[in-house]
């Protein structure tokens, strides 16, 4: 959790917009889909997705995967807010009144009101999909990891793991696959498979899910599990 991490600015006034008309939705569509599909895995059905379907798993499926604090890792939001007031002050074809100009200079002084620009500024990048991204998101279908021995996935605030197999994780790579465990048993995989290779229902191995877990308990802020036992095991020095 993360007090106001996507409130924006709207009309001079903090908004839960993005909360409201971006990510509820997402979690109603999540909500109703993943119960289903989960059973259907469970029971060895495969999930058709019709073209209209598969392009709203895609969209949600990226904007999960830059909806948390992970995805912006190691940005500074007062810096990003002192850079964006700033090229306000020095826009040579922005006209501002003294009393803007006072109120641009005054704010760069004010570093909780540059956290909350900076946040604001970020958050409305993540909702923004340039054409090549939709382009490369649109390559991806769904296949499914299921689980079968004792063992379980976590929870983590990463949401969704992109593994490069290899190379880098970028959308480009066209072996890259997009992890995002649905329940402690079943992971949705995103991946290109173009001649329709890959089983759409594939049991994930043990040592497939440690490797998945470790992923997770590294490059995550937070993890959380129904079993204390696997999180100390990730968590223990080693």
């Amino acid at each position: 959790m993360r007090k106001d991490y996507y409130t924006v600015s709207q009309g001079g006034a903090k908004s839960d917009i993005v909360e409201r008309s971006v990510y509820g939705p997402i979690d109603d569509f999540l909500g109703r889909l993943l119960p289903q599909v989960a059973a259907n895995v469970q029971a060895g059905v495969i999930s058709n997705f019709d073209p209209e379907a598969l392009a709203s798993l895609q969209d949600v499926v990226l904007r999960m995967a830059k909806r948390t604090p992970d995805f912006m890792q190691g940005i500074d939001d007062a810096e990003i807010g002192r850079e964006f007031i700033g090229r306000i002050l020095e826009d040579p074809l922005r006209e501002l009144t003294v009393n803007e100009r006072a109120h641009y200079e005054s704010a760069l002084q004010d570093e909780k009101h540059l956290k909350f620009v900076g946040r604001d500024v970020q958050v409305r990048a993540t909702l923004n999909t340039s054409d090549r991204v939709a382009q490369a998101m649109s390559e991806y279908v769904p296949r499914w990891g299921i689980i079968r021995s004792n063992h379980s996935l976590i929870l983590s605030s990463r949401m969704v793991y992109r593994i490069g197999n290899g190379s880098s994780n970028g959308l480009m790579n066209k072996r890259m696959e997009m992890w995002m465990p649905i329940t402690p048993k079943i992971c949705l995989v995103m991946l290109r498979d173009p001649r329709n290779e890959v089983p759409h229902i594939n049991e994930l191995k043990p040592t497939k899910v440690r490797e998945a877990n470790l992923y997770a308990a590294k490059n995550s802020h937070e993890i959380a599990s129904h079993s204390r036992k696997l999180l100390l095991s990730l968590i223990a020095p080693r």
